[in-house]
This record gives C-alpha cells, sequence and structure tokens, in this order.
C-alpha cells in the first residue's frame, strides 16, 4: 500500500512533464496497484489479529502513546540508514509514557523538520519533503498503529526499512553528485568502506 501511494506522488510530481493521456493512464494503472494493495494489506491484518496473534493482544499502549511511539521509531530508522551503529537481529523493546512530555520530542521534531521543508519547497526543501515523506509513507504499517507479533518483541527491526532505504539512498547519491569529479573519486570508495565496515 505503502508503494502504490508513493507512485502516487511520485506520479502528481510528473504531472506537468506528462500528456494528459499519459497521466490518466499512469493514475489509473497506480488506483489499481493501490486497490489491490489495500485488498492484501487487509489479509494481513486479519491474519496477524487471528492467526498469528490469535486474540492475544500484543501492545497494551492505547492510540496516543502508539503516536509518540512512531516518532521514535522514525528517527530510529532514520538513524541506522544513515549511520548502521550496533545493528541486532532484535532490539530491546521501549516503553513509551504518553503522560511524559520527554516522549513527544521525536514525534514534534519529526513535523518541525517537515514544516521546514515545506516552508522552502520552493527549492531545496521540495526534494527533502519527497524524500521524507517517502520514507515515513513506506514505515507507516510498521511504526506501531497496526498491531503484529512482532510488536510484543520489539518496536523496531531494521528489515521494516527496506523499501524506505531507498530515499535516504536517493538524498545521499543526489549529494554526493553535486560534488566536484576530483573529490567524489575520493570520497565514494571511503564512504563505501565506511558503511561495508559498520555493517
Amino acid at each position: 500500500m505503502a508503494m502504490a501511494i508513493s507512485a502516487l506522488v511520485i506520479l502528481n510530481h510528473l504531472r506537468p512533464h506528462l500528456s494528459r493521456a499519459a497521466y490518466r493512464l499512469g493514475q489509473a494503472a497506480t488506483l489499481a496497484m493501490l486497490g489491490v494493495a489495500l485488498m492484501f494489506g487487509g489479509m494481513t491484518v486479519w491474519f496477524q489479529a487471528h492467526q498469528a496473534m490469535a486474540g492475544v493482544p500484543v501492545q497494551s499502549e492505547n492510540f496516543w502513546a502508539r503516536l509518540a511511539g512512531a516518532g521514535w521509531a522514525l528517527w530510529f530508522y532514520l538513524g541506522k540508514a544513515i549511520m548502521p551503529l550496533n545493528l541486532n537481529l532484535i532490539y530491546p523493546r521501549w516503553e513509551i509514557n504518553a503522560t511524559a512530555p520527554a516522549a513527544w520530542l521525536p514525534l514534534v521534531l519529526w513535523v518541525a523538520v517537515i514544516a521546514g521543508c515545506w516552508k522552502f519547497r520552493s527549492g531545496w526543501g521540495r526534494s527533502a519533503l519527497f524524500a521524507l515523506g517517502f520514507f515515513a509513507v513506506n514505515l507507516f504499517p510498521a511504526l506501531g498503529f497496526f498491531d503484529m507479533y512482532f510488536l510484543a518483541i520489539s518496536r523496531v527491526s531494521d528489515h521494516f526499512q527496506y523499501v524506505s532505504l531507498v530515499a535516504v539512498a536517493a538524498v545521499t547519491g543526489a549529494a554526493l553528485s553535486a560534488l566536484p569529479f576530483g573529490a567524489l573519486r575520493g570520497i565514494a570508495p571511503a564512504l563505501l568502506l565506511t558503511l561495508a565496515l559498520l555493517t
């Protein structure tokens, strides 16, 4: 589902460069993909609730605690994508206290960054806003709003962000492409070696 929504965003971004017929064809194909994705997403939610969990609750937190936890998870995933230190198969499960103001700081910071990108959307902010949006939309199913059995063990897992990593890789590639070729020849191998050692 997240991929289909991302495709709609990309299609809308490209709209000025497409003919009306090409845009409508792309829109119809993407909406069909969204419909199929919603169907399979619903099947996954049902399976998790009635088969994998067999009616056993895996989260005791209410909506507000899950919303605050989503802010934690977004920064966790972005941090691991940029600097993959201390990767783990299973991370310790966080306890979210939605009544504590500090629990909301990650989400408030995320919204502030999005707002800053929106303010500068006529320039660099547009690309950054799209990248962050792509990153967050593709992570949405794993942010804790939907119950799934893994959430009983941990709130995060590296494999949940595989698709979202595309946004980080694209922004990194765009930033590196702006460097002079001579500097890039020295930076790229060092960057690849560093990331290889970290992971």
